[in-house]
C-alpha cells in the first residue's frame, strides 16, 4: 500500500529549516512533491530522495564503510526518527540548546521513513562505500628552498594554552589585534602591547576604518550552538557618535560593511553561522531594527560585498558551510531585493571553511578560492578531497574548477603577491590535520603563471595549531607578511600538539616575515 508523506516532510523541513522554500535557490524538493512509503525504490533511489532534504547528495565513495556505518548513517537515521539504541544526540548539549533542538524537532520522536526503506538505504551505503579512502596525491612540485618567510613566535602574557580565535591588522594604526579567546590585545611591530580588552565572548572578526572605532564581532558560544548571544559593536566609543550595537546574533563568525542600497550610509552583512539554525543577514544603516535576511540557512561563514555583475549595484557573495555547502552570489536587484545564484556547491563532507574572490589568472574577472577541511563533525578521517580549489570565472560569473591542492584539514587559504611579480600567490593553513605531517600545516604556493604553482612547506608550522591567518606588511618593509594564530581547544588537543611538536608550551602567533632579498 502506498501512502504520500509529503505533508510530514513539509512539517519536518519547516521545523529544521525555517524559510526553506522561500530562500532555497534550487528546486530539489518542492511542496507538491510526494514520497512513497514502502515503494519499489532501490536503496540508491531512496537515498537520493531522503538525503537531499538536509544537504546535497553525498556519494558513498566519499567516506569509508566504517565511518558510514558507525557514525554518519546512525545520525542521519535519528534525524529521520529512527532510534539508535544507547544513543542520545542531545546528551552533550547544555539545557538551553537542548530545548532549542527539541523545539526544532531535529530528532523526531516518530519515524519519517519506514524501517524497511531505511534498511535499504543503509544497505546501499554499506555495499557501495570503499573499505578505505585513497591517500592524497598531487602533481604540484615541492621546493623546500622556495619558502620566502622567516618564522618568529609571538607570546602574550603567561598563557601557554593559546586559543586565538581572531587576528586582524589595522593598517591605519599599524597594530595587530589578537583575540586569545575572550581577551583582545593590540600589538605594535615593536612588540609593545598598546591595548587590552576583556570581551563578553571570543572575537571572530574585526573591521577598521579611518578615524573610527573598530567594529568587533563576538560569537557568544564558541562551540556548536543556536543561542543568540553574539554581539557586533564598537570596540570603544566612537568620536563621531556613529556607535553600532547589534545583539541577539546567532553564533556570528564574520561581518562586512558597505553601502548596499545607495543611501550613503554604512550597512553591515552578518554571517550567523549558528548550528541547526542561522542566517545570512544585512542590517540597513547598521540598525538592529532594519534586518534583511538573505538566507535562513545555517552555516554562513564569510562574505564579500562587490558588484559582481557590473550593474552598478553592490552584490553579496557568501560561503555557506553547513549542510548545503556552497558559494552563492546574492544579486542586488535594487529596492532591498536580492536574488541568490549558486556559484559552486559541495557535498557536506567537504567541510568548506573559507573563500576569497580574487583575479588569480589576471583576466580582469574575480575567481573563487575555496578552502575545505573542517573535520570536527561525524567523519573525522583523512579525506583526499580536503584542500583548496580555484574556480575560474568565465566573465559571466560562471565558475569552473581549474586547480586543486590537496591539504588534509585545510582551514583557510588566502591570496597575495608575496614575491612582488604582479600575480597572486597562495598561502594556506591546516587546523584539522592528523599528526603524520604537522610541518605541512602551512604551505606557500608561488604562482608560475598559467595556473601552474610550486609549493613549499614550513617546518616550524608544527609548533602550533593554526585556526586563523592574517596578511599584512607587519614590519613595514614593503613586502607582504603572514600571521598565524594558534588555537588549542582542550586537553586532548594539547596532548596531540605536544606529541606533534615536542613542546609543552605554545605561542599565540607565528609571524612570518619575508626574507631579505
Amino acid at each position: 500500500m502506498k501512502k504520500s508523506v509529503c505533508f510530514s516532510l513539509v512539517l519536518f523541513l519547516s521545523a529544521v529549516l525555517p524559510g526553506f522554500y522561500s530562500f532555497r535557490p534550487d528546486d530539489r524538493f518542492q511542496a507538491n512533491d510526494s514520497f512513497d512509503f514502502n515503494s519499489e525504490l532501490t536503496g540508491k533511489e531512496l537515498a537520493l530522495r531522503y538525503c537531499v532534504m538536509c544537504h546535497a547528495f553525498t556519494e558513498p565513495s566519499l567516506l569509508d564503510k566504517k565511518t558510514w556505518i558507525s557514525s554518519v548513517l546512525p545520525n542521519m537515521g535519528m534525524r529521520l526518527g529512527i532510534k539508535q539504541k544507547g544513543s542520545d544526540p542531545l546528551k552533550d548539549m547544555d539545557s538551553v540548546d537542548r530545548e532549542i533542538v527539541k523545539r526544532l524537532n531535529i530528532y523526531p520522536e516518530n519515524p519519517l521513513i519506514l524501517k524497511e526503506d531505511w534498511e535499504k538505504i543503509t544497505e546501499y551505503f554499506r555495499n557501495e562505500a570503499p573499505s578505505a579512502l585513497p591517500k592524497q596525491k598531487t602533481d604540484v612540485p615541492v621546493d623546500k628552498s622556495l619558502m620566502p618567510f622567516t618564522p618568529q613566535f609571538i607570546s602574550i602574557g603567561e598563557n601557554n594554552f593559546p586559543m586565538v580565535t581572531m587576528l586582524g591588522y589595522n593598517y591605519y594604526t599599524d597594530e595587530l589585534f589578537i583575540s586569545d579567546f575572550d581577551i583582545l590585545y593590540s600589538l605594535k611591530n615593536t612588540s609593545e602591547i598598546t591595548g587590552q580588552w576583556k570581551l563578553n565572548s571570543p572575537a571572530t572578526h574585526i573591521e577598521f576604518q579611518k578615524n573610527q572605532a573598530p567594529l568587533v564581532l563576538t560569537v557568544g558560544h564558541f562551540g556548536p550552538s543556536d543561542q543568540n548571544l553574539g554581539i557586533l559593536s564598537n570596540l570603544y566609543p566612537s568620536n563621531d557618535n556613529k556607535n553600532v550595537f547589534i545583539s541577539n546574533l546567532k553564533r556570528p563568525v564574520y561581518f562586512v560593511t558597505g553601502d548596499l542600497n545607495g543611501d550613503k550610509n554604512r550597512d553591515v552583512v552578518v554571517c550567523n553561522f549558528g548550528n541547526y539554525q542561522g542566517s545570512l543577514s544585512w542590517f540597513d544603516g547598521c540598525d538592529p531594527e532594519k534586518e534583511h535576511v538573505l538566507s535562513y540557512l545555517p552555516g554562513a561563514r564569510n562574505a564579500v560585498i562587490k558588484d559582481m555583475d557590473k550593474d552598478g549595484r553592490p552584490d553579496v557573495a557568501a560561503l555557506m558551510a553547513q549542510a548545503f555547502e556552497r558559494v552563492s552570489v546574492f544579486r542586488n536587484e535594487g529596492n532591498n531585493v536580492f536574488t541568490e545564484e549558486i556559484a559552486v556547491e559541495f557535498p557536506p563532507v567537504y567541510g568548506v571553511s573559507y573563500f576569497e574572490l580574487a583575479d588569480i589568472n589576471n583576466d580582469g574577472y574575480d575567481d573563487i578560492l575555496v578552502s575545505n577541511g573542517d573535520n570536527w563533525d561525524l567523519s573525522a578521517i583523512e579525506k583526499p578531497y580536503h584542500g583548496f580549489r580555484i574556480y575560474i570565472n568565465d566573465g559571466k560569473n560562471k565558475f569552473t574548477e581549474s586547480f586543486f591542492f590537496p591539504m588534509y584539514g585545510c582551514s583557510k587559504a588566502m591570496t597575495g603577491d608575496f614575491d612582488n611579480d604582479g600575480d597572486l600567490d597562495i598561502v594556506a593553513i591546516s587546523f584539522y590535520a592528523q599528526l603524520k605531517n604537522p610541518g605541512q600545516s602551512f604551505v606557500y604556493l608561488r604562482n608560475n603563471g598559467n595556473m601552474n604553482f610550486t609549493a613549499s612547506y614550513l617546518p616550524e608550522a608544527k609548533d602550533g595549531k593554526w585556526l586563523t591567518m592574517e596578511l599584512a606588511d607587519f614590519n613595514k618593509d614593503g613586502l607582504l607578511d603572514v600571521m598565524l594564530g594558534s588555537f588549542i581547544y582542550n586537553v586532548n588537543e594539547l596532548s596531540k600538539a605536544i606529541t606533534a611538536s615536542g613542546h609543552t608550551s605554545f605561542s599565540q602567533v607565528l609571524l612570518l616575515t619575508q626574507k631579505s632579498k
